[in-house]
């Protein structure tokens, strides 16, 4: 199973609170996934590559594409998503740690 490829575009965008982090998260056809990780436009082969890792193991993974940067992100309801993306670890040259969360500041 590989990856969908969609413009970022096609998405909508927004937060979600869980365990006193925030995540960045976007729903596409009813569905709502939560950001593993941002890459710039020059590393698309590591994001799609991280993409399609999650893909094999299971995951429902969609990467989307925007003048900037590739984002790779697991659908939320996934059970074993949690032990895959910190397998994860470190982000990839290129990349960035965004799909981490934030610390909420208010807990």
């Amino acid at each position: 199973m590989f990856p969908v490829v969609i413009y970022e575009t096609a998405v909508q965008l927004f937060n979600f609170y869980h365990e006193g982090v925030i995540h960045q998260a976007m729903s596409h056809h009813t569905k709502l996934y939560r950001l593993v990780k941002a890459f710039d436009l020059q590393h698309r082969s590591q994001a799609y590559s991280i993409g399609c890792q999650l893909a094999y193991q299971g995951s429902e993974t969609v990467i989307t594409v925007s003048q900037h940067h590739y984002k790779v992100w697991v659908d939320v309801r996934s059970h074993r998503t949690l032990g895959k993306l910190n397998a994860l670890g470190k982000a990839p040259t290129g990349g960035s740690n965004e799909g981490d969360g934030v610390p909420c500041p208010a807990c």
